[in-house]
């Protein structure tokens, strides 16, 4: 049930943080963070860090199973984590100039939004993996629901305040997964 909840307020905030993008932004600006960003941020984060959520929830849920600690599998989830993340910072380094002309419309600051969403979302799926394999299906609803939140507040407040950056929007989508894991 919570994570039923947490998936509708995502929707419902993310049409939301589309509106408020599409009104804030210039046609090229909304189509370089929505037709660029978003996409790529959701292809290649869910794709590399599903698998890592999904295999520290089934080894944890094993484990709780058994009445031992998941402790090592965290942590050598996050170990992997960091190395997936770093490859993929790499990757993201190298194809920068294609990334940039090629998906953000020239914008070179959307880059760093990607880079800064592979973090977050590496740390959020590692985060999600190990509520779920203890259980804990209350806070990944929360997390769920609160990524769509503490993105769309911000964004609201960057349209309502004219501001016209499509750095500052994409970083509406690259934080929120920490700041929604912290919670």
């Amino acid at each position: 049930f919570a994570v039923g909840i947490g998936l509708a307020v995502t929707g419902i905030t993310t049409y939301a943080f589309f509106v408020a993008c599409a009104r804030g932004l210039s046609e090229k600006d909304y189509a370089a963070v929505i037709g660029g960003l978003w996409p790529l941020v959701f292809v290649v984060a869910p794709g590399c860090f599903l698998p890592l959520e999904q295999e520290v929830g089934r080894a944890l849920a094993h484990r709780r199973s058994q009445n031992i600690g998941g402790g090592p599998v965290v942590r050598r989830a996050a170990i992997a984590a960091l190395w997936g993340t770093g490859g993929l910072l790499l990757l993201t380094a190298i194809f920068s100039g294609v990334l940039r002309q090629n998906l953000f419309k020239g914008v070179a600051g959307l880059v760093i939004c990607f880079a800064i969403a592979l973090i977050t979302y590496a740390a959020q799926h590692l985060t999600r993996g190990t509520l779920s394999g203890n259980g804990r299906f209350g806070p990944y609803g929360v997390i769920l629901g609160a990524e769509g939140c503490i993105r769309l507040l911000p964004a609201a407040i960057l349209w309502f305040a004219g501001v016209t950056d499509p750095v500052a929007y994409g970083l509406c989508l690259a934080i929120p997964p920490v700041l929604a894991s912290a919670l």
